[in-house]
């Protein structure tokens, strides 16, 4: 029940983003450890150099699965609708802007509460016995935090494409599922109930901006 009515606050938050702020997007984010998400977001820019955006995103569920030895890594899975959708933020800084391509570095934070799958293998009295099985884990938070470099590309008046790469790291937290897995006999690197590693993140997508542009004022000379 606290999930739906996070995810539920996520979704207001959001929503008065797109309506407040001068432009909206979307975004194909692809990450190292939660892989394919798509993101709405709204962006509001200060003084043309600074950028701030909040946006709703939805993670795509992993075909494939990992093995024990990185259990989140690209295997988050989930059967709940709820648990797929996350949030994210992010902070530009355009220290050279032109009338056509717009490099900025930036800033980005996202937030997934996901569960995993993954693959363990077991054999009987024989290691030439092995089989594989499936175990499914409960959600956990998933804080992502980046920092990059990007490019905005000036298509239209009002329409701008991105693309961004950036590094940094990823942090789990309530991993209590690690205690009960295999039955307390498997050897698991992440055993930590409050762990992290390194990750990168591409991101691409579109810009709309919103609302009148200023008019300049114009001086006729006699």
């Amino acid at each position: 029940m606290k999930n739906i009515f996070f995810t539920l606050f996520l979704l207001i938050i959001s929503i008065y983003s797109l309506k407040a702020q001068y432009s909206i997007g979307v975004s194909y984010i692809f990450s190292d450890i939660t892989t394919d998400n798509i993101s709405v977001f709204g962006k509001y820019n200060l003084k043309n150099r600074h950028h701030f955006s909040l946006g709703l995103k939805y993670h795509f569920n992993n075909d494939t699965t990992t093995t024990l030895n990185r259990f989140y890594y690209r295997s988050l899975y989930t059967s709940n609708l709820l648990n797929k959708f996350g949030f994210t933020f992010e902070y530009r800084f355009y220290f050279l802007k032109n009338k056509l391509v717009n490099p900025y570095m930036f800033y980005s934070f996202q937030y997934l509460r996901i569960g995993s799958k993954v693959k363990k293998y077991s054999f009987i009295n024989n290691p030439a016995n092995t089989f594989e099985e499936q175990i499914t884990f409960d959600p956990v938070n998933i804080f992502e935090n980046h920092v990059g470099f990007g490019l905005d590309v000036k298509f239209d008046k009002r329409i701008f494409v991105f693309m961004g790469i950036s590094g940094g790291r990823t942090f789990y937290t309530d991993l209590n599922d690690l205690d009960d897995l295999n039955n307390g006999t498997a050897t698991v690197a992440f055993i930590d109930p409050n762990l992290s590693e390194f990750s990168w993140l591409f991101s691409t997508g579109i810009i709309y901006k919103i609302g009148k542009d200023k008019k300049k004022n114009k001086i006729t000379e006699r």
